[in-house]
């Protein structure tokens, strides 16, 4: 939703799908696009996502132009990615960061759409959301995710901070505590990919969330040691631990656990949720970045606020 008409409802939302890291097949683009229309919106996808250039939906000025336009477009209400993979970190140095702070809307993905998220967020605000792509729907999205998603769109505080609560009830609580700051996070990957580029971020103060999926042990070790080094961690509000899955294990790695060698980087005081329906898994609840979020991680209050 704009800003400016956060109450309007979901349903004749304008969404269009855009294409700024790898393709899909078009049939998956189908299934999508019809799981997003049955729930009311109306969706476009921007011819030029069908293009090839190797794995990726267009050369890098093409796949940043498709996004620009749906920026510049004033019948566009939501942006939706169709996919993660890889490129959209290319897509950067192309961007118009005016045009785009002119004409906010929500941009939705997570993966590699991270990249975007984290470089558009302080234009755009808590319009930045890591959650599903088109993918996801095409592959079919979880009840209580969707739900939760068209409460953003609709600009229903109380419904989704109903629905996050239920979803922190089943978390694991790994350090108790209670801490309030905005939210910020997405892919390890991404997250460690952007420290020290134009795109940098700031953690302190903040819920960070972190998900990544299909990596080695060692590399995710690393990746987490990067962040710890670069100051990522000393600061952070707290830690929600999402799904790591298909991290491999091979000779030479830590005789640690992912999570083990996580909360050996981290402050003791910091308190730290785990097992939160994330990643590349299955689930991919929205969370707003810039949001502030409170969250008891003793208990099972938390809620988002204006």
């Amino acid at each position: 939703m704009n800003e400016s008409t956060q109450d309007a409802p979901v349903a004749g939302q304008h969404v269009r799908v855009v294409a700024p890291a790898y393709r899909l097949d078009s049939a998956l683009i189908d299934q999508g696009v019809a799981a997003v229309q049955a729930l009311g919106f109306t969706v476009s996808v921007d011819p030029r996502c069908y293009e090839s250039y190797g794995k990726l939906a267009g050369d890098d000025a093409c796949r940043a132009a498709v996004l620009m336009a749906a920026f510049a477009d004033p019948q566009v209400d939501v942006i939706l990615t169709l996919r993660g993979g890889y490129g959209c970190t290319r897509l950067l140095p192309y961007l118009d960061y005016a045009g785009i702070a002119a004409h906010p809307k929500p941009l939705i993905g997570y993966s590699d759409v991270t990249a975007l998220l984290l470089a558009l967020q302080p234009l755009i605000g808590r319009q930045a959301i890591h959650g599903p792509c088109l993918e996801s729907f095409a592959r079919g999205l979880h009840a209580q995710d969707t739900a939760a998603l068209l409460a953003l769109l609709a600009g229903d505080n109380n419904t989704y901070n109903t629905l996050l609560n239920r979803v922190v009830a089943d978390c694991r609580r790994v350090r108790n505590g209670t801490a309030s700051g905005p939210l910020i996070g997405g892919n390890l990957s991404l997250l460690a990919s952007l420290i020290g580029t134009a795109q940098d971020y700031t953690t302190a103060g903040c819920w960070l969330f972190l998900e990544d999926w299909q990596e080695p042990h060692y590399r995710i070790d690393r990746l987490i040691t990067q962040l710890q080094a670069s100051g990522r961690l000393s600061a952070i509000a707290g830690l929600i631990i999402g799904d790591f899955q298909r991290i491999s294990r091979i000779g030479e790695d830590l005789p640690l656990s992912l999570e083990q060698g996580l909360l050996a980087q981290l402050p003791d005081s910091i308190p730290v949720l785990a097992d939160f329906p994330l990643g590349h898994a299955g689930r991919q609840w929205p969370l707003p970045l810039g949001v502030p979020l409170y969250l008891d991680a003793q208990g099972v209050y938390c809620r988002w606020t204006t």
